[in-house]
């Protein structure tokens, strides 16, 4: 199992010969433009726990495509999928889904990225045109309660309220939000697709995603009369794109890989 941390183990698992998956689960390929010789994934993480913008400001160097086989049961004609656990470090442009059962009669129609990150500016955001409770606390210590419909949250709140008028408010103790059990806190993939075969289909996911890396390292052990040597080589794989791939088949790549970079 990968998990999100610094994990160390043998290249002797026979990465590179690793087949295809064709049972659920996934299939990961590790780029990685790391120097040996610079990059050192523990001092890495070490500072990252010392400075939390450190991973901002020095992105980590590398990247992994994903490949995850999932079986879902769809119905004939129109279905909303929606696919959690997935990278947080995803590249929603990138994203891929097949049937692997019905490929010719299995069409996406509609495909969202969804991720709710759970702040306030964000959630009031998302709850403009709808109720919401608000308490504030008068002058004289009373705590006055109003209920309407959210217009604005841009440098104070501004509502509807139940009998017509609109308020304008720039200080409130609490705010009370209808209806917040639809709310993302994960990254989530929505799917609206048509299926011409009900039933069980094993889907396939593919995307690419930010927050790996790995590096080798190599030692050689001389005999005494330096005839010989043991040379055995280790992998230090680094996973921060927020999910774990258990029993997943690996792949590394290593070397400058050509991947369009967007301008600063």
């Amino acid at each position: 199992m990968i998990r999100s941390t610094l994990a160390s183990f043998a290249a002797a698992c026979s990465l590179a010969a690793a087949a295809v998956a064709v049972d659920p689960g996934f299939s990961l390929t590790v780029y990685s433009t790391a120097d040996p010789a610079g990059f050192d994934p523990k001092a890495y993480v070490q500072q990252q726990t010392l400075n939390p913008y450190y991973r901002q400001q020095n992105p980590m160097p590398g990247y992994g495509v994903v490949r995850e086989i999932r079986p879902l049961d769809l119905k004939e004609g129109l279905n909303t999928l929606k696919f959690t656990d997935v990278a947080a470090g995803i590249d929603p442009t990138s994203v891929s889904f097949s049937s692997l059962t019905d490929a010719a009669g299995t069409a996406v129609l509609e495909q969202n990225y969804e991720y709710d990150l759970v702040s306030g500016q964000k959630l009031l955001a998302k709850y403009l045109d709808k109720k919401v409770v608000i308490e504030r606390t008068k002058p004289d210590g009373k705590v006055e309660t109003l209920t309407g419909t959210l217009l604005a949250n841009d440098s104070g709140l501004v509502i509807r309220t139940d009998d017509g008028q609109v308020r304008i408010i720039n200080g409130y103790s609490a705010i009370t939000l209808a209806d917040a059990a639809d709310l993302i806190t994960k990254p989530t993939l929505l799917w609206l697709i048509t299926a011409r075969q009900a039933g069980k289909h094993d889907a396939q996911v593919t995307y690419q995603t930010d927050g790996l890396t790995w590096r080798a390292d190599y030692n050689l052990v001389l005999s005494a009369d330096d005839t010989k040597a043991d040379l055995n080589a280790w992998v230090t794989l680094l996973n921060q794109s927020g999910i774990s791939y258990p029993e997943t088949t690996l792949k590394l790549v290593a070397g400058d890989v050509q991947k369009v970079q967007p301008q600063q």
